[in-house]
């Protein structure tokens, strides 16, 4: 198993190594959109998202519950796409800091 010491998505450090596996890891994700799982994965949460907005705008305004409840599932569905999508931007952060400063970067 790889070196678990930090997750490489959620902050690329400064060592070039980091940055590399943060790379890799925005490749990776960018690979998984294309594929069908992505694909599917990704219109499932867009249809649901839309179900969810149809039962808000036809849901009673004063009823706090079922609005939270609501507007709660549709947020769920965004948060999973936009990890994907925070995946591979820090990739491309990293990617960008790689080609700005090509000589190797001291660990820390």
């Amino acid at each position: 198993m790889e070196d678990e010491e930090e997750l490489p998505f959620y902050d690329q450090g400064q060592d070039r190594a980091r940055k590399i596996r943060a790379v890799e890891l925005g490749l990776a994700a960018q690979k998984f959109l294309r594929s069908k799982v992505g694909r599917a994965l990704v219109d499932k949460a867009e249809h649901e998202k839309g179900v969810f907005l149809e039962a808000l705008v036809e849901a009673d305004p004063d009823d706090v519950t079922v609005n939270r409840t609501i507007r709660n599932e549709i947020k769920l569905r965004e948060l999973a796409v936009n990890w994907v999508m925070e995946i591979i931007g820090t990739g491309g952060l990293a990617e960008n800091e790689i080609h700005e400063d090509p000589q190797p970067m001291p660990d820390e």
